[in-house]
């Protein structure tokens, strides 16, 4: 096998370019520069700032609404709701009573009430 010849190579560059063609290219290259960062922390205030909603909280005014009526339309429990995240928490509450034997559904999806068992009235808040 044969040894690897030395070789020469130019360092030297040789094109011309205008002065205002510079100046683009390193716009350009400072640009992407500046997409790798991250974003500006103020983005995230709307994220971030929302209001949150205790599931707890929203398990005890089902029950008060139930207690001061005995039966109550199932979007009516959603009425006070200011927030998706109100809303939410208002279903989840919805579903952990139901599941805890602590409400009883009855009706079709499009009429549905909901009142308190037995076993909800004894519940305090």
């Amino acid at each position: 096998m044969r040894e690897p010849q030395p070789g020469y190579i130019n360092y030297d560059y040789e094109r011309f370019h205008e002065g205002e063609e510079l100046l683009n290219a390193y716009i350009s290259a400072a640009g992407r520069a500046q997409r790798k960062l991250p974003p500006p922390l103020d983005s995230f205030k709307v994220i971030v700032a929302r209001k949150f909603v205790n599931v707890a909280s929203k398990v005890g005014g089902v029950i008060e609404k139930l207690k001061a009526k005995r039966n109550v339309k199932f979007l009516n429990l959603f009425s006070d709701a200011q927030s998706k995240s109100d809303l939410v928490a208002t279903f989840l509450a919805v579903l952990e009573l139901a599941k805890t034997k602590k409400i009883i559904l009855n009706g079709s999806m499009q009429d549905m009430e909901v009142s308190i068992s037995e076993e909800g009235e004894s519940v305090e808040n």
